[in-house]
């Protein structure tokens, strides 16, 4: 289980364990296969809401990142944008982050945070 709790590792990871091993060849794919596993999971999500939102403690926090650079990127954030604003303000508080410097199609970051048991 690498990827656990969405962690997904960089493609030069392994580059930084030459001491243990020797890396032959490394390559790039164009990322669309881990943009339908993306599409899917949100969807997943969407479909199952409440019992994924109940799974954050009070005050516990939840961070989502989106890539709205390229054409599927632009539908998954309209997606979670969709799914942010309707959680209840009552029971979340949702933080977004974007580059002011950094241009249309930079990464967006959302910060989930469940409120306090009242």
């Amino acid at each position: 289980r690498f990827f656990t709790e969405g962690t997904m590792p960089s493609h030069d990871l392994l580059e930084r364990f030459q001491d243990d091993m020797a890396l032959q060849e490394r390559w790039a794919g164009s990322g669309t296969h881990y943009a339908r596993t993306l599409q899917e999971w949100l969807k997943r999500l969407d479909a199952n809401r409440a019992e994924a939102l109940a799974l954050l403690e009070p005050m516990g926090v939840c961070t989502v990142c989106a890539y709205p650079g390229h054409e599927t990127g632009r539908q998954e954030l309209e997606q979670l944008l969709c799914f942010l604003g309707a959680l209840r303000p009552q029971e979340y508080n949702v933080l977004r982050q974007r580059f002011l410097n950094a241009g249309p199609g930079a990464p967006e970051c959302f910060v989930i945070q469940r409120q306090a048991s009242r």
